[in-house]
């Protein structure tokens, strides 16, 4: 039987001591690693150059990139340890233009951001800083992005708020499809919430957030932030509002087999509180405490939701409710805060031990 008429899987199966398995590595970089580990990273450097330059003729591409990506950083990262950080920034360069060439796109990013690192280090910081805004502009959907977004965050906060918010605001309208489109509104927000002092912006961009990327990361962050500013605000329908639509997604979850928010437990429990100290719905408050125990077993809030419950129940003059939830929080939480203090105190004022 001819090679073409077996299976590729068959032939690789009868040819396997040959080399139908993944090709070995270069020499030079199977020896640039094995040096490495000695602490020879002179020589180390010199078998990572044979590497980079064996490794454009590697046949497979999917081999090609592994093997390129470890012998170009290898190369950059012995030259760091070997104190020589130009070259090692260089290297770096090299290897992003490279990654770039050969359409490797979170491999650049990694590169460029690595070379940023380094600038950063030694406190060039316009080199540094005008790296990292090439992996937001040039390769917004590598996870490196994200790691250089928060850097120049971080630093831009410091010094000009108002102007990183418009550059943010810019951004966003380039690359809102891109990985990096609800984090740069999430930044948004934050800036907006803390260093610009304007809740109502910050509301606005956690809804536009929640609404532009309902199955993003940061949808269940939206609805909960704007919740909590939403109420801060005086608009406490508006924070039951949104959630309410973060509890939605608890059914959701239990239809498609999805996870469940971290948010939700604390979402419920801040809908009663809602109910009742905003809105004066003593009475629908109770359901939302008593949801929380069925619903989320597992939820390290079944004592809060009880206290609130016994609270509740109390200032309904439902001492006898009360005490039965007093009672829940010192059968099952033998641990919880409330009876340090405030449950006996509580217990007591009520008389439950009669």
């Amino acid at each position: 039987m001819s090679r073409s008429a077996l299976p590729a899987g068959a032939f690789c199966a009868l040819l396997a001591l040959v080399g139908c398995a993944t090709p070995a590595p270069p020499a030079d970089l199977t020896r640039a690693v094995r040096l490495e580990k000695r602490g020879d990273d002179a020589g180390a450097l010199s078998a990572y150059e044979g590497a980079v330059a064996a490794c454009p003729r590697v046949r497979d591409k999917r081999q090609r990139q592994k093997v390129c990506v470890q012998a170009m950083a290898g190369r950059a990262y012995t030259l760091e340890r070997l104190g020589k950080d130009d070259e090692a920034v260089a290297a770096w360069l090299a290897m992003a233009k490279a990654m770039s060439a050969a359409e490797w796109p979170d491999d650049a990013a990694r590169a460029l951001h690595e070379a940023a690192m380094i600038e950063l280090r030694r406190e060039h910081a316009k080199a540094a800083y005008d790296l990292f805004w090439r992996v937001i502009v040039e390769h917004p959907d590598a996870s490196a992005a994200d790691d250089a977004l928060r850097v120049v965050v971080r630093d831009g906060r410091r010094r000009d708020a108002r102007a990183l918010d418009g550059v943010l605001v810019t951004l966003w309208a380039r690359q809102k499809a891109s990985e990096l489109g609800d984090n740069l509104l999430g930044w948004r927000a934050d800036l907006a919430e803390h260093e610009l002092a304007d809740p109502k912006v910050a509301i606005e961009v956690w809804d536009l957030i929640a609404a532009e990327y309902p199955k993003g990361p940061l949808f269940d962050d939206a609805l909960w932030n704007g919740a909590r500013l939403a109420r801060a605000s005086g608009d406490p329908k508006g924070a039951i509002l949104r959630l309410r639509k973060l509890l939605a997604t608890r059914e959701e979850a239990i239809l498609i087999g999805s996870y469940h928010s971290v948010f939700l437990d604390d979402a419920q429990l801040e809908v009663g509180r809602i109910l009742r100290d905003d809105l004066g719905q003593a009475r629908a408050a109770l359901t939302e405490f008593e949801q929380l125990a069925e619903d989320y077993p597992d939820s390290v809030l079944r004592d809060d939701a009880l206290w609130e419950l016994a609270t509740t129940r109390a200032g309904l003059d439902d001492p006898p409710g009360a005490c039965r939830a007093l009672a829940a929080i010192a059968a099952k939480f033998k641990d919880s805060k409330y009876l340090l203090e405030d449950a006996p105190a509580l217990s007591s004022r009520l008389g439950c031990a009669k």
